[in-house]
C-alpha cells in the first residue's frame, strides 16, 4: 500500500468509529502492511550502513593514489627526484610501421 491508500483507510475509520468490525479489520490491514515495511526499513539501514562503509573505502583508496609508498623515504625538498628506471626497452621508431609503410 501507498500513502494515498493508507489515508483512505484512515478516513474509513475515522467515518466508521461505531462499526468496531469494520474498524478491526481495517486495522489489521494497516497492521499486516507495516509488518511488511519492517523487514524493509531494517534492510535499508543495513544497506546505508554498508554504502558508508564502501564510501570511506573508496576514499581511502582514492587517497592513496599517487601516495609515495611508505617504504620509500620522501625527497628532501630542493633536491631533484630519482629517476623513474624502468627495465622495458624503448621501441625503435622502424618498428612501429609494417612492410607497406603503416602504423602498426
Amino acid at each position: 500500500m501507498n500513502v494515498e491508500d493508507h489515508t483512505k483507510i484512515i478516513q474509513e475509520i475515522a467515518q466508521n468509529l461505531t462499526d468496531s468490525a469494520k474498524v478491526t479489520e481495517l486495522l489489521t490491514s494497516l497492521s499486516n502492511d507495516y509488518a511488511e515495511v519492517i523487514p524493509v526499513v531494517a534492510k535499508n539501514v543495513e544497506l546505508e550502513s554498508n554504502m558508508e562503509q564502501l564510501r570511506q573505502a573508496n576514499m581511502k583508496l582514492f587517497l592513496q593514489v599517487g601516495a609515495v609508498p611508505k617504504d620509500t623515504p620522501p625527497t628532501p625538498i630542493g633536491q631533484p627526484e630519482p629517476p623513474i628506471i624502468t627495465t622495458e626497452e624503448p621501441k625503435q621508431f622502424e618498428s612501429l610501421f609494417n612492410e607497406k609503410g603503416e602504423l602498426i
